[in-house]
Parts: structure tokens; C-alpha cells; sequence
């Protein structure tokens, strides 16, 4: 996956956009990816961005950058669909209260945890990728129909035999920016795997602009939310107990399933890929019902099989497309 070269006419071209100039004509009709940028704490709250206004700069692999205005939204939206949101706002609240025990949210930023156990009890880039803005974290989620976790424990999904995707419940609780992309803003035009970096922009209501550099999809969103696991929450194995590890692998489990699928250029990248997964989520199950001894031996199992899950996810050319 290549890193996405910032030049000063990007810069120029993003705020542009900001400020007004020539924004009609570069915010596309034709929709058919959704990007979700958050604002929140180091706690995972959400923070207030009212007056803020904001763009997003997006470039596909071998393609031509874009800019896109962000709208505010407001948390909580079922994205155009009624049925089975209430499963998946259960299950929701379920893996919430699994993880509020000990490994939700941020870990040893110093926050109080009695006060923040709500916004702590998922991981708050769970979803996407987090880049830092001043004493704030950004993240970018791509919201997927049609992929992610089933709707409730042990079951499938919808009616329509599709599952809820991770956008249907991330929302942190407060207002949130979105922009909806065309196609060839996404796509690489050579593989049509979705691939692109992005920056983003904001106003502040004194008129400060800020840029948040650095977001791709999907490399970005496989480092950041697996390098989060290996390096906060599997920190030290030793330590766990039972109650804790059975937190840790359903986390883990959730994880996999949030993560996009990947496009890959050979078969033998895609069965590598799919195999180290199919392992990882082995690994999984045998630390939710480890015991004793066993338990750390089988979190550092769990944890080396996630790493061989992020090494082969870097054979990807992209994500596949939604749907």
C-alpha cells in the first residue's frame, strides 16, 4: 500500500474547498461509499463540533484526488433501514457491558474511569483509523452494508441474508461528520478494489484550520485496529484472568469481523490471507475458554496469530467493494 504524498497544491485544494471556492463543482451526486469522520477524547468521548465546518481530500490509488464536503449528522442514524437495528442496538449494548470490565476503550491514558465507563466500554476506533488532532483523536470510518458482524450472538442476519455492517452502531454518541463518494473517488482504476488516502480539514468557529493527514483504506484501518490489540490490550499476557481473556478474545473476534474483506491480485495471497484468519479466529476460541495456567499461552497464540493476520493483510491491493 503506498503512503499518500502531500503536496502544497493539495493543501491549497483542500482549503479551497473549505473556504467556499469552487465547491459545488467538486462534491459528487453520485454516491455510493459513506465516510464517517470522528471527534473524541482520549476517553472516547465524543467532542463538540458545533460550528466546525469540514472537508474531506481523497485520492484512489492510480486516480485524481477529490474533495468532498462534510456534513454534520447526528449519532444513532439507522442509515435507511428499520429492520433488525434493535438486534443489533442489543448486541450493541451486550459487547459494551463484556468489555467494560477491563479492556473498553483508551487504556492507561490517565482518564478517570468511573467517569467515562460509557464511553469506554468499546474500543473507540474499533471501526476505523485515528489520527491525532492536538488533545483530540480523528477517525475515519468506511461504512459497509451488507458486511460485519451478525445482528445478534449466533445468528446470521437480516432478512435479506445480509448482516449489519460496523456503521450502523458507530457513532460515539455525538454529532459526527459524513460525505457520501463516487465511485471513482474510491476505486483503484486498475484493480477496482476500493483504495484510497484521504486528509481532512476542518473550520473552527474562530476560523483556525486544522488538517489531519495520513488516513488510508484499507491498510490503515487493518494496522491501526490490530496494532491497537497486539500493543494495549495483549500488552502483558500474564496477567489476565479468566473473565479478562474471555473479554479479550470476544473483542478480538468482534475485530475480525468489523474488518473489511480484502481484494488480493493472486489466489495464493487470498488463501494465505483467509487461512491466517480461519486460524486467528481458532486462536480466539481457545482463549475464550482457557483456564488457569493455560490462559496465558493461549493469549500469546491469540496475539501471534493477529500479527500473521495484519502481515498478510498487507498483500491486498484494497477492499472489496461494498455489498
Amino acid at each position: 500500500m503506498r503512503k499518500m504524498a502531500m503536496g502544497a497544491a493539495v493543501v491549497a485544494g483542500i482549503a479551497a474547498l473549505v473556504l467556499g471556492a469552487g465547491l459545488s463543482a467538486s462534491v459528487s451526486k453520485d454516491a455510493t461509499e459513506e465516510v464517517r469522520i470522528f471527534v473524541f477524547d482520549k476517553g472516547g468521548n465524543a467532542v463538540d463540533v458545533t460550528g466546525w465546518t469540514g472537508a474531506i481530500d481523497v485520492t484512489p490509488e492510480h486516480g485524481t484526488r477529490k474533495a468532498f464536503k462534510l456534513e454534520q449528522a447526528k449519532p444513532g442514524m439507522k442509515e435507511g433501514a428499520e429492520k433488525g437495528a434493535k438486534d443489533l442496538k442489543e448486541t450493541y449494548r451486550e459487547q459494551k457491558d463484556e468489555a467494560k470490565k477491563e479492556f473498553g476503550g483508551a487504556k492507561g491514558e490517565g482518564q478517570d474511569r468511573s467517569k467515562t465507563a460509557e464511553s469506554k466500554t468499546t474500543d473507540p476506533t474499533l471501526c476505523g483509523q485515528a489520527k491525532k488532532l492536538d488533545d483530540w483523536w480523528v477517525e475515519m470510518v468506511v461504512v459497509r452494508s451488507g458486511a460485519g458482524m451478525p445482528a445478534k450472538k449466533g445468528e446470521g442476519a437480516r432478512e435479506d441474508g445480509k448482516t449489519w455492517g460496523p456503521g450502523f452502531a458507530h457513532d460515539h454518541h455525538g454529532t459526527f461528520f459524513k460525505a457520501n463518494l463516487d465511485e471513482a473517488s474510491v476505486k483503484d482504476s486498475k484493480t477496482g478494489a476500493v483504495n484510497f488516502t484521504a486528509t481532512v480539514v476542518f473550520t473552527m468557529p474562530n476560523g483556525d484550520t486544522k488538517y489531519v493527514k495520513g488516513f488510508e483504506y484499507p491498510a490503515g484501518v487493518y494496522d491501526d485496529a490490530i496494532g491497537r490489540l497486539v500493543d494495549k490490550d495483549f500488552k502483558d499476557t500474564s496477567k489476565l484472568d479468566h473473565e479478562q481473556a474471555t473479554t479479550l478474545a470476544r473483542k478480538s473476534q468482534a475485530l475480525l469481523h468489523w474488518l473489511p474483506p480484502l481484494s488480493f491480485k493472486s489466489d495464493g495471497d487470498r488463501q494465505e490471507f483467509e487461512k491466517a484468519k480461519q486460524e486467528c479466529m481458532s486462536a480466539c476460541t481457545n482463549l475464550e475458554q482457557a483456564s488457569g495456567k493455560d490462559i496465558g499461552d493461549a493469549a500469546d497464540k491469540c496475539k501471534s496469530a493477529l500479527k500473521e493476520v495484519r502481515s498478510q493483510a498487507k498483500d491486498a491491493q484494497g477492499a472489496l467493494t461494498a455489498d
